[in-house]
């Protein structure tokens, strides 16, 4: 990790990254969560993110399917 970032973090967080590394992510979050008097929310944007459209805008058929991997599979 690049030291002026590990640096920045620790700062921010108020511990070393050694004290990061041997506390579970469910301790730093209570400790967060405490630390702001609100608990995390954390947002899922799977599928959207990272993937692109399988499916080419349109859902396929179970035959459609079939066919394209049995041409894939010749």
């Amino acid at each position: 990790m690049i030291p002026e970032l590990l640096t920045a973090i620790e700062k921010r967080v108020g511990k070393t990254h050694e004290e990061m590394c041997r506390t579970s992510t469910d301790e730093l979050r209570l400790e967060v969560e405490k630390k702001l008097n609100t608990r995390l929310k954390f947002k899922v944007r799977w599928p959207l993110v990272g993937r692109g459209n399988i499916l080419r805008d349109r859902v396929m058929t179970h035959e459609e399917v079939e066919s394209l991997l049995d041409a894939a599979l010749k």
